[in-house]
């Protein structure tokens, strides 16, 4: 098919995007709250580890399996694509 939007790449590609975001925001929070960066009394959005809502190990976890996803999402997309864009 050429010219038109193959769906199934295209979900691939957006799951790819988000799951890499959720990592990293994870990411973010598990570094910057094991860190001390983060505090309870930092102004914005709460975050988990810093104000004890998730522990570092939780948010951890959830930042690989995000990254998980992501590959997996990645490779699926790579194999259906195939060598040639």
């Amino acid at each position: 098919m050429h010219g038109g939007l193959v769906w199934s790449r295209f979900l691939l590609a957006l799951l790819v995007a988000l799951a890499v975001q959720v990592a990293v925001n994870y990411a973010n929070d598990y570094f910057d709250g094991v860190r001390g960066v983060d505090t309870a009394a930092r102004v914005g959005p709460t975050r988990l580890v810093a104000s004890g809502l998730a522990s570092p190990r939780a948010v951890a976890t959830a930042a690989a399996l995000a990254v998980a996803i992501a590959a997996v999402a990645g490779i699926a997309l790579a194999v259906a694509v195939g060598p040639v864009l």
